[in-house]
């Protein structure tokens, strides 16, 4: 998945006058730290800007009140997270606009989609 997102990354980055934004979330609140997220995003990030992609972790509490409200499941067994995948899209005005189940969908398919709902910003 964060290999889809650095794709559309990469995409984004190159419309500069297109306003979006990433954002990774781990539900692993013991080991994904602030720090562990930040030394991971710069696997996809080396310059360590990351303007337009965040990626961030919260307590346990956190993440399954976010991993409900999307249908994301997770569950720890036997030393490893068992999880299922969400993609969720929302529009400028905050709300959903797209979930994709799973790992199924292509970074083109997403900046298509992420296209229609996200005009391009004038300059001054």
């Amino acid at each position: 998945m964060t290999r889809h997102f650095a794709q559309i990354d990469r995409a984004l980055r190159a419309e500069p006058a297109r306003q979006a934004h990433l954002m990774s979330v781990s539900f692993d609140s013991v080991y994904d730290s602030p720090e562990a997220m930040r030394r991971y995003g710069q696997d996809y990030r080396p310059d360590g800007n990351f303007d337009g992609w965040d990626f961030v972790a919260g307590t346990e509490g956190q993440a399954r009140e976010v991993a409900e409200f999307f249908g994301l499941e997770f569950w720890e067994d036997t030393g490893q997270w068992i999880h299922n995948l969400r993609t969720v899209l929302i529009d400028p005005q905050g709300r959903v606009a797209h979930v994709y189940l799973g790992n199924d969908w292509t970074p083109d398919q997403v900046l298509e989609d992420l296209r229609a709902l996200t005009p391009i910003v004038a300059g001054p």
